[in-house]
């Protein structure tokens, strides 16, 4: 059997990468035209102030320590606004996945709502468990299936309050998740499972 490689030169290679950070460049640029985004929306704080409103429970469930918690999650929305339907992005905070709360992305989710977009910030379920003798690496996984968990449970409450009542006015077909460490790493990890097991 015969096997053969290529040898990119330097020069070569120098072409290569130019090509494709100009082609990244079009596609983001692409990206970015959103002809139904019409004005400053979305891209500049157009409103002044948020509304609001404060764990609200979205499900529960039992910790890696065997404790019963209770999920809750800060939604944000511009204050005073007339679109009936707004994206909506779900965030998770970071801390490892053995700290922090939903509180430490306010100001984020303040920001993104005078912008124009509906914000949640949850809860999910840290390690509790004992740190003597070290957590091995079976709960580490558990932990992190457990937040994973978490977050789904929040995108089917969105679902299912969208078609319900939808008081809050978003766009079922604009629904993000994303979050900061661990709450990011949680929100990766959702993204990539099979969109069927989301409903």
């Amino acid at each position: 059997m015969r096997t053969s490689s290529i040898l990119i030169e330097p020069k070569s290679m120098k072409s290569l990468l130019s090509f494709l950070l100009f082609s990244f460049t079009l596609l983001y640029m692409h990206a970015q035209d959103q002809s139904a985004c019409t004005g400053d929306r979305y891209r500049l704080e157009v409103f002044t102030s948020t509304d609001s409103t404060l764990a609200i429970k979205y499900g529960e469930n039992v910790t890696i320590g065997g404790n019963a918690q209770e999920l809750f999650m800060d939604i944000n929305e511009p204050t005073a606004d007339t679109v009936t339907e707004r994206p909506l992005i779900i965030f998770a905070f970071g801390g490892s996945f053995i700290s922090g709360d939903r509180k430490q992305l306010k100001a984020l989710c303040e920001d993104l709502a005078r912008r124009g977009f509906v914000t949640a910030s949850i809860d999910y379920r840290l390690f509790d468990g004992s740190f003597i003798p070290f957590p091995t690496q079976a709960d580490i996984v558990d932990v992190v299936i457990k937040a994973i968990g978490d977050m789904r449970a929040s995108v089917r409450f969105w679902k299912a309050e969208i078609d319900s009542i939808n008081a809050f006015r978003v766009d079922p077909d604009q629904i993000f998740i994303g979050g900061v460490s661990a709450g990011a790493i949680t929100a990766a990890h959702v993204a990539m499972l099979d969109s069927t097991e989301l409903t």
